[in-house]
């Protein structure tokens, strides 16, 4: 008769990929590369999936966070790069087509007039606004 085990000790394919992730040299890249998508293409944030990592290794969860943030920050530096590189060809010809083009004016001028108070309040505004 076959035997018949239960799956319940039985590791997943992603808690196992996790598990080998924590226990890999290449951690901190992952980590550095995780959080840069998650800033840039991901909308699920990776932060809370790291707390009970963070708490099982205190001693570094400082590194951990750190490291998050350089990947947030690398993230956010490519996708200002990139919305730059294609605001001309691509997005001002978007809006002026949708004919949004006057309201975009509209708030880049507050934000030229009023600088840190327009982009404090676009920041604490919640979407849409």
């Amino acid at each position: 008769m076959p035997e018949i085990r239960s799956r319940a000790n039985q590791p997943t394919g992603l808690k196992e990929w996790i598990r080998r992730l924590l226990h890999s040299r290449r951690m901190p890249v992952w980590l550095v590369v995780l959080s840069f998508f998650e800033n840039t293409i991901l909308l699920l944030p990776i932060e809370p999936l790291l707390i009970p990592v963070m708490a099982m290794r205190r001693g570094f969860a400082f590194v951990y966070a750190g490291l998050l943030t350089l990947g947030c920050v690398l993230g956010a530096v490519a996708t200002y790069w990139a919305a730059a590189a294609a605001f001309e060809p691509l997005v001002e010809p978007a809006m002026r087509a949708g004919g949004i083009l006057g309201d975009f004016e509209s708030v880049r001028g507050d934000i030229e007039d009023r600088g840190f108070w327009a982009l404090f309040v676009i920041g604490v505004t919640p979407v849409p606004f």
